[in-house]
């Protein structure tokens, strides 16, 4: 297992892009990342006249959104479901192009150790048990509606609208500690009200009981990123994006960003420099600190994932591509069948496991043993073999209590430099999926695009 290659391949034929050795030139906006968040923000920019560049320090496109091929068997990092509809494809209509159409389908593992229906099941979650924990369950869910009818931190908030009781029995409570790198009641409440608000809006108890009783929308006309990986998908925004005169440098690493006049320069190691009326980084506002030669710490906290990649006899005992971990097992978040939408290979069935961590990452050897054990042990999977695994740094923003001021305080800095920050990285902000990253950037950028109003 240490031998394993942890590196993301490289997607890009660097003499498929005829970009000299040396960058340089002015441009209207420079934006620092080429994921979801910079790609869909370039083009918003170009589709209003603006000279755009965009400079990334990966050798592909994608941000956070990368596929791995090991041994025929294709995997992901990032959300792979995506809707035909969605923002990006609309600014990019030919990257839809190999994209496979799905039936999504998601489920989670209860504390009981039962798939069911993802985020709440009637019967799992009610109906199974006796009538003595159905009233407890009712009876909690309308004390801590008035209890924490002005709820002062983000269990409470939860409370209001589930109940002490099934929080607690649910495995919800681990489920937003694994998601959000802290427990409940140290999670930022505007934060939860924000990115919780499907809790939110069960509201009442009859409708606790119809979001029990019913699935949870999926995307209009689902379709999971072309067989080949992220990186066909990808391609086809980078060439639609250089058609049209954005300029995209990949490999590239800022070295320096400075203010000559309220114009922004920025040096690229060993290649030159270019400068920008405006500059928008999608990068950590730690690192883009960091090419402004301000070292101060920014005290911003980010769960990390070790992904491991598993193959294992096609039989299995749930039937839905996406298995959330809602038991009281901590050793994994997320597992995603890649195989259900691509195909089993050689008989064998392929999945990704999300293992998030805080700090130090565990080994992989432990890690890979404690999920194969417990999942073996629920009979998910059989004859399960690892076959490779990543890292991933900055993959949530941790929102604990101090989060936002430590935010606002690097933000501000950037501000003052006349930086813009955006995406998940950029704004320190959890979007879940490529279509709230894509809404994001559009919406961003409209803002930007607005003239500003005269001072009264």
């Amino acid at each position: 297992m240490a031998g394993m290659d942890q590196r993301v391949a490289a997607s890009y034929d660097s003499s498929f892009y005829p970009f000299a050795e040396e960058v340089d030139g002015h441009y209207d906006v420079l934006v620092i990342g080429a994921g979801i968040s910079g790609l869909v923000a370039a083009r918003q920019l170009q589709q209003a006249g603006k000279r755009v560049v965009i400079l990334e320090r990966a050798e592909d496109a994608g941000g956070l959104q990368r596929s791995r091929t090991i041994g025929g068997f294709t995997f992901d990092l990032g959300s792979f479901i995506l809707g035909a509809g969605d923002p990006f494809f609309r600014l990019f209509p030919t990257a839809v192009a190999g994209c496979v159409p799905i039936s999504a389908s998601v489920q989670k593992l209860s504390p009981h150790g039962n798939v069911c229906r993802y985020p709440f099941d009637a019967r799992e979650d009610l109906l199974r048990h006796s009538i003595v924990y159905q009233i407890a369950a009712v009876a909690s869910l309308l004390l801590d509606k008035l209890r924490f009818a002005k709820a002062g931190d983000t269990e409470q908030f939860i409370r209001a609208h589930t109940g002490g009781w099934l929080f607690r029995r649910t495995g919800l409570e681990q489920y937003v500690e694994r998601m959000f790198g802290c427990p409940s009641h140290v999670l930022s409440l505007s934060f939860a009200r924000r990115r919780l608000s499907w809790i939110q809006n069960a509201g009442s108890l009859r409708r606790r009981l119809k979001t029990f009783r019913v699935a949870p929308p999926a995307s209009a006309h689902p379709v999971a990123r072309p067989r080949e990986g992220f990186e066909r998908m990808f391609d086809s925004a980078i060439e639609e994006l250089m058609a049209s005169g954005v300029r995209i440098e990949f490999g590239v690493d800022i070295s320096g960003l400075s203010d000559e006049a309220g114009v922004k320069r920025a040096q690229v190691h060993g290649r030159g420099s270019i400068t920008a009326d405006t500059v928008i980084s999608t990068a950590p506002p730690s690192a883009t600190l960091r090419m402004l030669g301000d070292d101060t710490h920014v005290a911003l906290e980010y769960v990390s994932l070790l992904t491991l990649y598993f193959t294992a006899s096609a039989d299995r005992l749930f039937d839905s591509a996406i298995l959330y971990n809602f038991s009281d097992d901590p050793s994994w978040k997320r597992l995603t069948v890649h195989s259900d939408y691509y195909g089993v290979v050689g008989e064998r069935a392929y999945f990704s496991v999300e293992v998030p961590y805080r700090g130090a990452a565990p080994t992989l050897d432990e890690a890979a043993s404690r999920v194969t054990r417990h999942l073996e042990k629920r009979g998910l999977f059989t004859d399960m073999k690892l076959i490779g695994h990543d890292h991933t740094a900055f993959a949530y923003p941790i929102h604990d209590g101090a989060a936002e001021a430590r935010l606002a305080d690097a933000h501000g800095r950037l501000a003052a430099f006349g930086i813009h920050t955006l995406g998940r990285q950029g704004q320190f902000d959890y979007l879940a999926t490529g279509r709230a990253t894509a809404q994001n950037a559009i919406g961003f950028v409209d803002d930007l695009l607005v003239p500003a109003r005269p001072a009264p």
